[in-house]
């Protein structure tokens, strides 16, 4: 943790604590949190006795394990709410789920990683399963490297430069395929990873051009593929998720506009049904 004289060490480390749990570590010991935050046991122990308290952790059934609190999930409904975008795409996300037979996500930008908020899937049985607040890396996925070539030169360079300096091994690993990804970006408007996240599922990825207030946004379709060169991604889903993107883009700007009181009835699905009617792909983009 860096020498900081305004932070708050004591939340700091309450944080770091709620943090740990993931979904593959859905309950954990004091030793187990002390080994994943570095703190002493002692300090996590005071820590789990606070967080019990505010509601946040409670004691699993054996009393020897913590797990998280509905209360650490009613913390993130204020931003999910806050997102009108989630309910401009949802229906055009199931249709494009429907019609590719993959999964189509919407990421935001977190530091160095994607945080999904929204995801639709075509069937209870698709192997590839992310679901709201799955965490991915942002150099090894397509939504990452969206998210990336959505970002200005500068920013982009800061934070690539912070991920070269503190996993300096992933860097040297990945970033060929997000120099490679930034490329096809520029020429035509997506960005792909091709297994590098899990082997057998192709993604495709296109960045929102506007930002939602601070956060950065991308959506991404996964979809399974052998194809070593993504072929089929890039002819038959690539630009089918581009004019999803534009859609949803053109339905936000028409809700900004939604206090015209020429079309005072006109609903979130109204301008929905109506952009998507008229996205088109720009002429040269994603065609290969």
């Amino acid at each position: 943790m860096k020498d900081d004289r305004e932070l708050v060490t004591a939340l700091a480390r309450g944080l770091h604590i709620l943090a740990s749990f993931t979904a593959r570590a859905t309950t954990l010991s004091s030793s187990e949190l002390s080994e994943r935050t570095g703190l002493p046991k002692a300090t996590v122990s005071r820590l789990t006795y606070t967080l019990v308290e505010l509601g946040y952790l409670h004691r699993s059934s054996s009393k020897r394990k913590y797990a998280l609190s509905a209360a650490v999930l009613a913390l993130g409904y204020p931003l999910l709410a806050s997102l009108t975008i989630r309910q401009v795409a949802q229906p055009m996300m199931r249709e494009l789920s429907a019609e590719t037979g993959g999964t189509v996500s919407l990421g935001v930008l977190d530091r160095d990683r994607v945080v999904y908020i929204e995801t639709c899937r075509s069937a209870p049985n698709v192997d590839h399963l992310p679901d709201i607040g799955v965490i991915w890396p942002l150099m090894e996925s397509a939504i990452g490297r969206a998210l990336l070539a959505g970002l200005d030169v500068e920013h982009r360079a800061q934070l690539l430069n912070t991920i070269k300096v503190l996993e300096p091994e992933r860097y040297t690993n990945t970033i060929a395929g997000v120099e490679e990804a930034l490329r096809d970006y520029e020429k035509f408007g997506y960005c792909v990873a091709l297994g590098e996240l899990r082997r057998g599922i192709y993604g495709v990825a296109v960045p929102v051009k506007r930002s939602w207030g601070e956060h950065r946004l991308a959506f991404n379709c996964g979809v399974p593929g052998t194809d070593p060169k993504g072929e089929a991604l890039r002819r038959d889903v690539a630009p089918k998720l581009i004019r999803l993107v534009r859609s949803v883009e053109d339905a936000l700007d028409a809700l900004n506009r939604l206090e015209d009181p020429i079309h005072p009835r006109r609903t979130v699905s109204d301008m929905v049904i109506n952009t998507r009617r008229n996205a088109k792909i720009p002429t040269g983009v994603a065609q290969r």
